[in-house]
């Protein structure tokens, strides 16, 4: 049986990309077979051959996906960079669908439980301009695009490691895509953030 962090080593000597709060939310679900888990201490406990399953259906996809990507001329490739990009533009001013993200509920949703990043979350975005954090805050999507206007934040659905989070979780609704989409954002720069703290204080 693997640890969480031992089969995230697995993919990563297999050299496949796997975002380990994926991997998470996937054995909270059930998905994965004969995980089990015993106590928060210990963690969860995975088979290796159900790792390896994954690592084989993940290369698959990969596979598949490098094929389409070769099937594209460089023209084609480029006319749809180029439309990704007005697109990140023209969202602030026109969208398909809007909804509203409560605090509250992205406290209870986000994947990461950490009192240091709901702060962090706090003041980059719930607080950001006021003095006491928003309760409620709106969002607008259009053609894969989340549009947070408060800190004028775009994903793009189809961007690593936002499109496999997305395509997992694409059946849920609106506003819970929306607060995992935000809460990806913020652990990406969260962790950004403890890195460059811990090379300040190593430099003093």
């Amino acid at each position: 049986m693997l640890t969480v962090s031992q089969a995230m080593e697995k993919f990563k000597q297999a050299k496949v990309p796997q975002n380990e709060e994926l991997l998470r939310r996937w054995l909270r679900k059930g998905k994965i077979e004969g995980a089990v888990i015993h106590s928060k201490r210990e963690g969860w406990l995975i088979p290796e051959d159900s790792i390896k399953a994954l690592i084989e259906e993940k290369k698959e996809k990969l596979k598949q996906k490098d094929k389409c990507q070769k099937a594209y001329n460089d023209g084609y490739q480029q006319a749809v960079s180029d439309f990704r990009a007005s697109m990140r533009k023209w969202i602030v001013f026109g969208y398909e669908k809007s909804g509203s993200i409560k605090r509250s509920e992205f406290r209870q949703i986000a994947p990461l439980n950490s009192d240091n990043y709901f702060k962090f979350v706090d003041q980059h975005y719930f607080a950001r301009g006021v003095a006491k954090p928003r309760q409620s805050t709106d969002y607008f999507y259009s053609e894969g695009f989340f549009c947070y206007p408060i800190g004028s934040i775009v994903i793009d659905t189809q961007e690593s490691p936002y499109n496999e989070i997305y395509e997992e979780e694409k059946d849920l609704h609106l506003d819970t895509l929306a607060i995992l989409m935000l809460s990806e954002y913020f652990r990406l720069s969260y962790i950004e953030a403890i890195k460059d703290t811990k090379i300040v204080i190593k430099s003093k």
